[in-house]
């Protein structure tokens, strides 16, 4: 009898162990099968049983209505909740589809210029597929900045009427909303109709009002001091969360991360393709008179891309505009276009509208059916001051008063500003001025001197020099006049007029500090010399001003052509007029 050596038993035993290893996944896998059949068997004798068994049948039934109700409870609350949150995304979006009535650029007047660089971002959004074949990325944001009534908003609307394309104009607060992210949905929702516009004409222009009111810095804020007080549901962050959405919509980071995206790419995937480059068509106008609160990821290249200025126009521009809206409006001849342009500097397009607006109102309800100057000149110092409300039992003493205060301000002007042209001077109420007097230079200053200034100082002092003249006594009229020479002073300091001790624009006053002792006492001594410069000069034409002020008791308001026959024929030295205050 053979025995095995020790090195065959453990042989052995190692098969038998590799064996047993191999067995037992096929031993689980049965003993799963039969516990699922077991389970499955006792399930159905349960079920059986229980709809054999009426109590337990209609507790079944219970409890599966009860689960229903429950299920149809909570689906109608998702169902409202995606309703209330749609409706609450709907943006106040006003659309202009081309064939629609619009405005082009034959309708942008005053500022050809801005009209020429328009011209080119409409080539561009016309021959966007173009640009793109070439390899460049057509522009992504405009940004139109300028004080309120420029026609940013008329531009904007030129562009879109000459391109062709879609126009969306909303207004950036209404995309704030009271629950958080529904801010974002309707950035999102909006881009997504502008895209799809896009698609179908090539390209389209999303109008951006009021800027600021989203768009506004963030720097140096933390989520947490940006929550309402009812936490982060109600009012949550402001409108960060919607810059956010609108800068990553303007980037087209959604269009290339999105689910349809995502979709497209393996689908082009599946055919062995390259996935083609999103289109990004859409233009984004922005407009704002707050360029300087902006965030700065707003105005980098890729952004906002290009940022046009629009200006109040030149005296040639509104010569255009004023031209433009009298050929609408009846007028008679009295009405020159060169005149309306020297009485209006300064003024925006909505300005000039507004007054010729008014003039043909006030025109209508003396009973005409037309306009003249002697209108317009009625509706301008409404417009500047404020509305004409007559003092019909002023005394004697105080029409007198403000007679030689507005006389000393008419022949100061004459003497001063002898390039600037009288057009009125009235002792009627406008506001809250008891009178004024209206001069405007014949052509428009882009650079002003120190003796410019200085001379503006001076006619300013005209009322206060003639109420000390005569009356020897300061009133209460030249309050804002003297508000006005204050204002004159500090900025003269702020251009470094003052040749004082020790005083530079960086020492003696920036821009919001005090101005220093050194630089207090150099301007009252100037307001003291120039009040007295005003009241000699006054003095020495004594009769002027007595004589324009017996003419405005009698008739309370003077046009340019009554004021000058007056002051040509009273003005005694005439050697002051075009002098500088200083000299």
């Amino acid at each position: 009898m053979t025995r095995r050596s020790g090195a065959s038993e453990q042989e052995h035993g190692a098969r038998s162990l590799e064996l047993t290893e191999r067995q037992r996944p096929r031993a689980r896998r049965i003993w799963g099968i039969v516990k699922r059949t077991l389970l499955v068997l006792i399930l159905l004798g349960v079920i059986v049983a229980a709809f054999s068994y009426r109590p337990v049948f209609q507790v079944l039934v219970s409890l599966l209505g009860l689960g229903l109700q429950l299920a149809i409870a909570v689906a109608f609350m998702i169902i409202q909740f995606v309703a209330l949150f749609w409706f609450l995304s709907r943006s106040r979006t006003y659309e202009i589809y081309p064939g629609m009535e619009g405005i082009t650029f034959d309708d942008y007047r005053g500022q050809p210029e801005l009209v020429e660089q328009a011209r080119q971002f409409v080539a561009l959004l016309r021959g966007v597929k173009q640009f793109e074949e070439m390899g460049g990325e057509p522009l992504t944001g405009l940004l139109l900045e300028g004080p309120p009534g420029t026609g940013k908003t008329w531009l904007g609307q030129a562009i879109s009427g000459e391109a062709g394309v879609p126009f969306f104009f909303v207004d950036a607060s209404s995309l704030q909303a009271m629950f958080i992210g529904v801010g974002p949905m309707k950035v999102m929702r909006m881009y997504a109709k502008a895209r799809k516009a896009a698609k179908e004409y090539g390209a389209s222009i999303v109008f951006i009002d009021e800027l600021d009111a989203i768009g506004q810095s963030r720097g140096g804020v933390s989520g947490t001091e940006q929550r309402g007080p009812l936490g982060g549901f109600f009012g949550g962050y402001g409108s960060f969360g919607l810059l956010s959405t609108l800068l990553i919509e303007m980037s087209g980071f959604s269009l290339e991360h999105g689910l349809l995206a995502r979709l497209k790419a393996r689908f082009y995937r599946l055919l062995g393709k390259k996935p083609p480059r999103p289109v990004k068509r859409v233009l984004t106008i922005g407009a704002t008179n707050r360029v300087d609160v902006l965030d700065p990821a707003l105005l980098r290249p890729g952004r906002f891309d290009k940022k046009i200025t629009v200006g109040a126009p030149t005296l040639e521009g509104r010569k255009d505009i004023l031209q433009y809206y009298l050929d609408k409006m009846a007028h008679d001849d009295t009405l020159d276009v060169e005149q309306l342009v020297i009485d209006t500097p300064g003024a925006t397009p909505a300005d000039l509208k507004y007054i010729l607006n008014e003039a043909l109102r006030h025109a209508l309800f003396e009973g005409r059916d037309r306009m003249s100057y002697r209108d317009f000149l009625y509706a301008l110092p409404e417009h500047a001051i404020g509305l004409r409300q007559p003092i019909p039992n002023m005394s004697e003493r105080d029409k007198r008063m403000t007679a030689i205060h507005e006389a000393g301000h008419a022949v100061a002007a004459y003497l001063y500003k002898p390039e600037d042209r009288i057009s009125r001077v009235t002792i009627v109420r406008y506001g809250d001025a008891l009178g004024h007097v209206s001069h405007t230079p014949r052509r428009e200053r882009y650079h002003v001197t120190q003796e410019d200034m200085e001379n503006d100082i001076c006619v300013a002092l005209g009322g206060r020099a003639a109420d000390e003249l005569f009356y020897n006594t300061a009133t209460t009229g030249a309050y804002s006049d003297l508000m006005g020479v204050r204002h004159i002073l500090m900025r003269m300091a702020q251009v470094a007029m003052f040749e004082t001790l020790g005083f530079s624009i960086f020492t003696g006053m920036g821009q919001d500090t005090e101005p220093s002792e050194e630089l207090l006492k150099a301007m009252d001594e100037l307001y003291v010399k120039l009040l007295e410069r005003t009241k000699e000069a006054l003095q020495r034409n004594r009769v002027a001003v007595e004589t324009l002020a017996a003419v405005l008791e009698e008739k309370e308001e003077l046009d340019a052509e009554e004021v000058k026959r007056i002051l040509d024929l009273t003005i005694e030295d005439k050697t002051l007029q075009g002098v500088s205050a200083s000299s």
